[in-house]
């Protein structure tokens, strides 16, 4: 497999891990979130988005910070793996407090 070819495979698995997570937190997130979530950089999320045309669905910081709120009283349910192959919220992951 030449490199190229390894290189837009792996930009379309990122694409899927992004939009994987944010479905799971109905895109109630921010890059940095999204980046410390999936294992990739900020500017990497950013450049997804943008080349997915997925941009615009991210929430503002006033709204986020509504939600936020909503999920400390809850915990989402939703489940993702952490660096050391912990499980953890995503409400934890979104900075609620439990």
């Amino acid at each position: 497999m030449n490199q190229g070819k390894h290189r837009r495979i792996i930009g379309e698995a990122n694409a899927f891990r992004v939009w994987q997570f944010c479905q799971a937190c109905d895109w109630e997130c921010t890059h940095q979130q999204i980046a410390d979530a999936i294992g990739i950089t900020n500017n990497a999320v950013g450049q997804i988005l943008e080349r997915k045309g997925w941009r615009d669905r991210i929430k503002s910081d006033d709204r986020r910070r509504e939600i936020n709120s909503r999920h400390s009283r809850r915990a989402s349910g939703v489940r993702f793996k952490d660096e050391y192959n912990s499980e953890v919220d995503l409400c934890d992951l979104l900075g609620a407090d439990q």
